[in-house]
C-alpha cells in the first residue's frame, strides 16, 4: 500500500474489517446451538453456500471486466478500474496486505451479516434459521474470495493454500489462469472456480451480456476504443492515480 493511501480510507477499511469479523463472531456463536441440533446439514450448508459464493463471485467479476471504462462515474474508479488494472499487472495483488485485500468484501458484506442476524432463530420455524446459517457460510466463503484469489496469482502461495489448490477446495492457479489467457472474457469465478466449467458450456456469461445488450442497446466491452489493451493501461494509470 501506497505511504501517501488516505488515512480516512485505511481507517475505514480497517473500521469494516473489524465490524464485519465481530457480526461473523457474534453470528457463529448464535448459530452454534442451530448447527448442534442439526449437524447433519453442516456439509450441505458448507457445499451449497460455496457453490453460490463462487457465481457471485463470477458475475461481479464479469460486471467489472465488462461494462463500462475506468472513466464510468463513480463505478469507474471504485469499481472497474481495479479489475481491469489486474490485467496489466497481475501481481498487483500478491503486494497488498490482509485488509487491503479484504475489506472490500467486509464492507459489502455487513448489511447481509446484519440481515443474518436479523432473522429469529425459531424452533417452531427450522427454515428460518437455515437461511440465517446459510447467509452465514455464505458470507465466510465471500470474505475468502480475494485471498483465495491473492493466493492464485502468488509465486509461492502457503504450503496449505498450495494442498487445498491441488484438491480445487479454492481457486487453483492453473485454473485461474485461463481467465488471464485470451480476452479476459470467461472463467470469472474467483471463490473455487467450481462453476467456471459449466457456466462456460450453457455459454452463461455471453447469453447475460446478449440480454443486457438487448435491453439497454449497451455492447460489452465496447467502451475499449482503440483496443483493449489501451483501455487497461489507462485503468493502470488510473489506479496508480488513486494511490498517490
Amino acid at each position: 500500500m501506497s505511504a501517501n493511501y488516505p488515512r480516512a480510507v485505511r481507517a475505514v477499511e480497517a473500521a469494516s474489517t473489524v465490524v464485519f469479523g465481530a457480526l461473523m463472531v457474534a453470528l457463529a456463536i448464535r448459530l452454534r446451538p442451530w448447527f448442534a441440533a442439526r449437524s447433519g446439514s453442516l456439509a450441505v450448508i458448507a457445499l451449497s453456500s460455496c457453490a453460490a459464493a463462487d457465481l457471485v463471485s463470477g458475475v461481479f467479476h464479469w460486471i467489472g471486466d465488462t461494462w463500462g471504462t475506468p472513466a464510468t462515474p463513480i463505478a469507474g474508479k471504485l469499481f472497474i478500474a481495479p479489475f481491469r488494472e489486474h490485467h496489466i499487472d497481475q501481481l498487483a495483488i500478491t503486494r497488498h496486505g490482509f485488509i487491503e485485500v479484504n475489506e472490500t468484501t467486509c464492507l459489502i458484506s455487513i448489511p447481509v451479516a446484519v440481515l443474518a442476524h436479523a432473522i429469529p432463530l425459531d424452533p417452531a420455524a427450522p427454515g428460518l434459521g437455515l437461511v440465517s446459517a446459510f447467509l452465514g457460510a455464505f458470507l465466510c466463503w465471500i470474505f475468502a474470495t480475494n485471498q483465495f484469489h491473492k493466493w492464485a496469482h502468488m509465486d509461492h502461495p502457503p504450503r496449505l493454500a498450495v494442498h487445498l489448490q491441488r484438491w480445487h477446495l479454492i481457486l487453483p492457479a492453473e485454473h485461474h489462469r485461463i481467465h488471464h489467457t485470451g480476452g479476459h472474457d470467461g472463467y470469472y469465478c474467483i471463490t473455487v472456480g467450481w462453476l467456471n466449467a459449466p457456466l462456460h458450456r450453457l455459454h452463461f456469461f455471453a447469453g447475460l451480456e446478449r440480454l443486457v445488450t438487448k435491453l439497454t442497446g449497451v455492447r460489452p466491452r465496447h467502451g475499449d476504443r482503440g483496443g483493449r489493451q489501451l483501455v487497461l493501461h489507462d485503468s493502470a494509470l488510473l489506479c496508480a492515480g488513486l494511490q498517490r
